[in-house]
């Protein structure tokens, strides 16, 4: 994490466990990519378009 201390307090008030990448800056891009692979997954948590 970049930010020190702060996966004990999601973990402490969110009361979920909290892992730690090696790699934090390119965390989130890889989760999509794994996410974008997945078509089950993908439908899962996709969420439907607003109008803005």
């Amino acid at each position: 994490s970049l930010i020190r201390g702060i996966d004990k307090l999601i973990a402490t008030e969110l009361k979920m466990p909290v892992w730690v990448t090696d790699d934090p800056q390119t965390a989130v891009v890889r989760g999509c990519g794994k996410l974008l692979d997945d078509p089950l997954l993908l439908r899962k948590v996709k969420v439907a378009a607003r109008k803005v």
